[in-house]
Parts: C-alpha cells; sequence; structure tokens
C-alpha cells in the first residue's frame, strides 16, 4: 500500500474514534432520565454520570491531539517526503493514543465501572436506556482503539521500509591525466 494512504488511513481510523467519542459524551450528558436532569445533589447516578463525562471529555482531548499529530504525518509523506517529520509526528500521535490505553480506558472499562453502571441500572430503572447505551459505548471502544493501533502499525511497517530502500552508493572513478608524447614514442 502506498505511504500516502497509510497515513490517511489511520487519520480516517482516528476520525472514527473520535466521532464514537462524541457520540458518547452527548449520550453521558443528553440520554439520562429528564427528572435527574434537574437534580441538584450529589447522589451515585450523577457521579457515575459525571465521572463518565469526564473520562469521555479527557479521551476527547486526547484524539485530538492524536489526529493532529496524525494529519502532520500525513502531510510529511506527500511529496516530497520528509521521513524524519513523518516518524515524530507519527509517534507524538501514538503517545496520545497510549494515553487514552493506558489511562483513560481502564478507568472506565474496569469490573467496578462496569458493575456501578448495572447496579445503577437494577438501582434506579429509569436510568437502564442511559446505562445500556453507556455500556454499548464502552464496548465499542476497544474494538476502535484496536483499529487504530493496526493502523499505527501500518504506517511503521511503511516508515522501515522506506528507511530501508535508502541506499547510499559511492563509485571511485580513477582520474588522472594521460600524457602522450607522439614524438619521444617515435625517438625511442
Amino acid at each position: 500500500m502506498a505511504m500516502d494512504r497509510v497515513f490517511q488511513d489511520v487519520c480516517e481510523r482516528l476520525q472514527a474514534l473520535g466521532t464514537s467519542l462524541d457520540e458518547m459524551g452527548d449520550a453521558a450528558l443528553h440520554s439520562r432520565p429528564a427528572e435527574s436532569k434537574l437534580k441538584v445533589s450529589a447522589s451515585k447516578d450523577h457521579y457515575l454520570a459525571g465521572l463518565l463525562w469526564e473520562k469521555v471529555v479527557e479521551m476527547q482531548g486526547r484524539q485530538k491531539e492524536a489526529i493532529e499529530a496524525a494529519a502532520e504525518a500525513r502531510r510529511a509523506v506527500t511529496p516530497p517526503v520528509n521521513l524524519d517529520r513523518a516518524w515524530r509526528m507519527l509517534k507524538t500521535s501514538q503517545e496520545a493514543v497510549n494515553l487514552i490505553l493506558r489511562e483513560s480506558l481502564p478507568d472506565m472499562t474496569s469490573y467496578e465501572m462496569q458493575n456501578n453502571l448495572r447496579t445503577l441500572r437494577a438501582e434506579h430503572p429509569d436510568w437502564a436506556g442511559w446505562v445500556d447505551t453507556q455500556l454499548s459505548h464502552l464496548e465499542q471502544l476497544q474494538p476502535l482503539l484496536n483499529e487504530v493501533s493496526d493502523g499505527f502499525l501500518a504506517c511503521w511497517q511503511e516508515i522501515a521500509e522506506r528507511v530501508g530502500m535508502k541506499n547510499i552508493s559511492v563509485q571511485a572513478n580513477s582520474v588522472g591525466q594521460r600524457i602522450s608524447a607522439p614524438e619521444l614514442a617515435e625517438k625511442l
């Protein structure tokens, strides 16, 4: 696959992740039961809704960093290709996604979070739709992040192939002076 296409693919995968996070954030804010939206007390249901919203916002920020760096990496692989810039920006992008994988996602998909959401659904049936929506979005995150990781791998493979293709060859040609003296040759 062409290098620019592989980098475009990782940008598209990051965009899909961003779309999913936007939908999750929208659902976290707007799909709560109507009477619960008006509550001012800090009850368990508000705690979970607030916690999920905070984590989604955190992941959205990191996703934005990742896609901006990936877009810059993609620009670096369009002619004239700047592999140094491409790998630096790809590294920045992947670091942002790695932060999502290491810090945000484990909190959101932990057994404790899943259990708290299911308990909320069981204790407050009016929250069942909201909880089901959140659980559905949480299930989609890991496969999307796996797709992004696969995209990064393809980019790194393309960079490695390009680096391996650069050859420097040195060819030595003898340079000298040829002296021709036909008069001397006749005398000898």
